[in-house]
């Protein structure tokens, strides 16, 4: 299944979206198109209830969790998953509070206590890494990107997110490490869904103005 991934911030009294890309370990986007409009578009598209994951840029970004974000980016048709900057336990709740209905944790903002902690209290939560090449951001700084994955699995996750890689070729070395794995890709993901992934996150390249 390929889940559509949309960057929502608040801007003025409006929650825009628009293209997303990364600026180092941060996502930036213009934020230049209405996201209610582009999502309710998008959810119409897909089976009900197919998730669409809403990336709260600036939580993200701040390592912070924006609640009304949260709440006004919900849609009616579609599963509600959210990646916003995840650091504490209460966290944890307030995004589950305000309406996401599966959250993925940032792995690099959270210690391996935390992620027990976060499986023994939710099974519907997703551990998210950033890659470069075979290495992952991680509390410390980088580590080896398999490393991680072991380290979430001891944590008792089965499902991970593992955003694309410049590195095309480990994709195959990750599915004999776990089959569970969701990659995040940003713009075609027909290479990736052909390696027999069950579900990609999608990040378009260009987000539709009216």
């Amino acid at each position: 299944m390929i889940i559509p991934v949309l960057p929502a911030a608040a801007v003025g009294n409006s929650i825009m979206t628009g293209t997303l890309s990364l600026n180092g370990d941060n996502f930036i986007s213009p934020f230049d198109v209405d996201f209610k409009g582009t999502a309710s578009e998008i959810s119409a598209a897909l089976e009900r209830r197919s998730p669409i994951l809403t990336v709260d840029v600036k939580g993200f970004n701040g390592k912070i969790v924006n609640n009304d974000l949260i709440s006004k980016t919900k849609t009616r048709r579609s599963e509600h998953w959210v990646l916003t900057g995840i650091t504490t336990i209460d966290d944890v709740f307030d995004a589950f509070y305000m309406g996401a209905d599966t959250l993925l944790v940032p792995y690099h903002t959270v210690t391996a206590d935390l992620l027990k902690e976060i499986n023994e209290i939710s099974d519907r939560c997703i551990p998210m890494i950033m890659t470069s090449g075979h290495s992952s951001l991680c509390p410390s700084g980088h580590e080896p990107l398999m490393s991680s994955l072991r380290t979430i699995e001891q944590c008792g996750f089965f499902d991970t997110v593992v955003m694309e890689t410049l590195n095309e070729n480990i994709w195959d070395d990750i599915l004999k490490e776990n089959e569970r794995i969701i990659p995040m890709v940003f713009g075609n993901s027909e290479m990736i869904t052909g390696k027999g992934f069950s579900d990609v996150l999608e990040v378009p390249l260009q987000v539709r103005r009216d």
